[in-house]
């Protein structure tokens, strides 16, 4: 009987962490985001194309340092797609985070950034935290997800995912 239930304890498992290694997520094809300088962008306006989406919020501190350091990257990349993807409660919170003082250099962000009402975007794609920083296929597959500040170790692994899918 012993055996049995050993093997049962391991089977069981076995199944756990089997379950526990998630599908890779991608964007839902259907969602409409807010930009916040007006108008709309839907995810599936992001195929065809690799693309780097980061997700952030007004109240979190790294994710401003974040952006700044993806964003001085992004700014220089040819034919690069780039959102930045604010969860905030409101969309006026992600628009007033661009008018504080100390983010004046983030402006030129604004043109790339939208609005994750109810954060169902960043839910899809299965981000744990803020910041999170993904790199999709012209699918729309996650190939690389990052959490936390970017830094120029972040941006090199971000470069080599972009540097596979174009191979």
């Amino acid at each position: 009987m012993k055996g049995f239930f050993g093997k049962l304890i391991i089977l069981s498992g076995l199944l756990l962490s089997a379950e526990s290694i998630a599908a890779p997520a991608s964007l839902p094809q259907d969602m409409m985001l807010k930009k916040l300088r007006g108008g709309n962008i839907r995810t599936a306006d992001l195929n065809n194309k690799p693309a780097v989406i980061e997700f952030w919020a007004s109240w979190c501190t790294s994710c401003g340092e974040s952006m700044q350091t993806l964003g001085g990257w992004a700014k220089k990349q040819k034919g690069l797609k780039f959102v930045a993807v604010s969860v905030d409660n409101t969309i006026e919170e992600a628009r007033d985070f661009f008018k504080e003082p100390g983010n004046a250099s983030l402006k030129p962000l604004q043109l790339f950034a939208a609005y994750d009402d109810e954060a169902k975007l960043a839910a899809a794609v299965k981000a744990p935290s803020l910041p999170a920083t993904i790199v999709v296929d012209k699918d729309g597959k996650v190939v690389l997800m990052l959490t936390g500040k970017v830094d120029e170790a972040k941006i090199k692994k971000i470069e080599l995912a972009l540097k596979k899918l174009q191979s």
